[in-house]
């Protein structure tokens, strides 16, 4: 049976009057993290050292750089389905969708680290994380019934 494209749901299935499938798909990158992380820092103590049985200032390391940190980025994809039967008197729509965040920044480093260091830990590119979800709509319209009697 040779059908052109608007024939297949006209001649063979009546009864749905409305069909989408969508898919998409994309990549986003986020920078909103401190600045000049990839570059060492230092800040300035006012007594900081001991020298000559007086406090003398000067500067103490503030973070560890780390030149290989990069923005995150996040993976999602999104797939649906729209269906309106029965000259619209139920519609009907599908969505999926999966999200994978990956080189996230970790800042909890700073636990592990230790204390007398002076300085917080590097911030680095390593977390993930996944999520997925789905959502599901069942509309209505109007119904008329004919009552007998």
């Amino acid at each position: 049976m040779d059908c052109e494209q608007g024939e297949l749901f006209v001649d063979n299935i009546e009864f749905i009057n409305y069909l989408k499938l969508r898919a998409s798909y994309g990549i986003v990158g986020n920078s909103s993290i401190d600045a000049w992380l990839w570059k060492e820092r230092y800040r300035v103590d006012v007594a900081g050292y001991l020298y000559n049985n007086t406090l003398q200032g000067g500067l103490n390391p503030d973070r560890i750089p780390n030149p290989d940190i990069s923005w995150e980025s996040k993976r999602t994809f999104n797939v649906g389905l729209e269906m309106a039967m029965w000259h619209d008197k139920l519609t009907l729509n599908v969505d999926v969708f999966q999200n994978r965040g990956y080189d996230m920044f970790d800042k909890g480093a700073d636990a592990s680290f230790p204390a007398f260091a002076g300085f917080a830990a590097p911030v680095v590119n390593y977390m993930e994380r996944y999520n997925w979800g789905r959502n599901l709509r069942l509309d209505t319209g109007p119904i008329w019934l004919k009552i007998c009697g």
